[in-house]
């Protein structure tokens, strides 16, 4: 088993923030819709094909978070 002291998990959250998400985020996009922001497939919408599960999940983390901001399902279709 392997355990994390705090200095190793401080160090880890630092390199995973410090992380450019965004060449990540774009090959999902080009995946998941080609770059449509008014895609449609099912349940999924929007240039990341997000589903109304998702976003009532990241609801729930930012109330968990006691975070004031919450996401429409109409949120989907922006970038």
């Amino acid at each position: 088993m392997f355990l994390f002291t705090s200095s190793v998990a401080s160090a880890a959250h630092k390199s995973v923030s410090a992380f450019d998400w965004q060449p990540v985020i774009d090959a999902i996009i080009e995946v998941e819709s080609n770059g449509d922001t008014r895609a449609k497939s099912g349940n999924s919408v929007g240039a990341m094909q997000i589903t109304p599960i998702l976003v009532a999940e990241c609801n729930n983390i930012l109330r968990s978070r006691n975070q004031k901001k919450r996401y429409k399902l109409s949120d989907r279709f922006s970038l």
